[in-house]
């Protein structure tokens, strides 16, 4: 619920994972945002959105260059994996 809280007091705030938000009990995030996805949006999809401020993809390499490249620009956010 920390999490939660965090996203609903700053819209710039990001959480980037490997696909893990879940596993790592972090599903509250999805109370007050989505997963970052510029594609269509089916209604069988789950918590996804062009505005979504989770960033969830199969690499922990590629998560780790988007926190680096966005802190650097005065923003925050925290990089969750196992």
């Amino acid at each position: 619920e920390l999490m939660r809280d965090l996203y609903a007091a700053t819209n710039t705030f990001r959480l980037f994972s490997p696909d893990e938000t879940a596993s790592n009990r972090l599903q509250a995030v999805f109370e007050v945002t989505d997963r970052a996805f510029m594609g269509p949006v089916l209604d069988t999809d789950d918590h996804l959105g062009p505005d979504g401020r989770v960033m969830e993809v199969l690499s922990e390499h590629l998560c780790q260059g988007w926190l680096e490249g966005y802190t650097l620009t005065g923003r925050d956010g925290v990089f969750a994996t196992y």
